[in-house]
């Protein structure tokens, strides 16, 4: 058995555990959603209606050839620079449907 005055389990010699002094404080959590590879800036990623997962590669099937990039910009295949470079996380048909979830248009 342990001696008197031990701290610990008995017979171990070890300290105790500390004992919490007050109950851990809690931080506010926001309902906007986080960005995520799957869901950026805000948009509905793969859940949205006319969503469509991009090819190997990160391009996009000729039925729905809006690239959407990873900082939520749809980008067209037509008059965009940018548009070979891209590397979809999703894609639409329409650029009204990218917008319809959440993603804007280059400026």
């Amino acid at each position: 058995m342990g001696t008197p005055g031990a701290r610990g389990p008995a017979g171990t010699g070890l300290p105790a555990a500390p004992q919490p002094t007050a109950a851990p404080s809690t931080v506010p959590v926001s309902s906007a959603p986080l960005p995520s590879p799957i869901n950026p800036a805000g948009g509905q990623g793969l859940h949205a209606p006319g969503a469509v997962a991009p090819l190997p590669g990160g391009g996009c099937p000729s039925t729905a050839p809006i690239k959407v990039s990873r900082k939520g910009i749809y980008h067209l295949p037509q008059g965009d620079g940018n548009y070979t470079a891209t590397k979809a996380i999703v894609c639409f048909a329409t650029p009204a449907a990218a917008e319809q979830a959440g993603y804007r248009g280059i400026r």
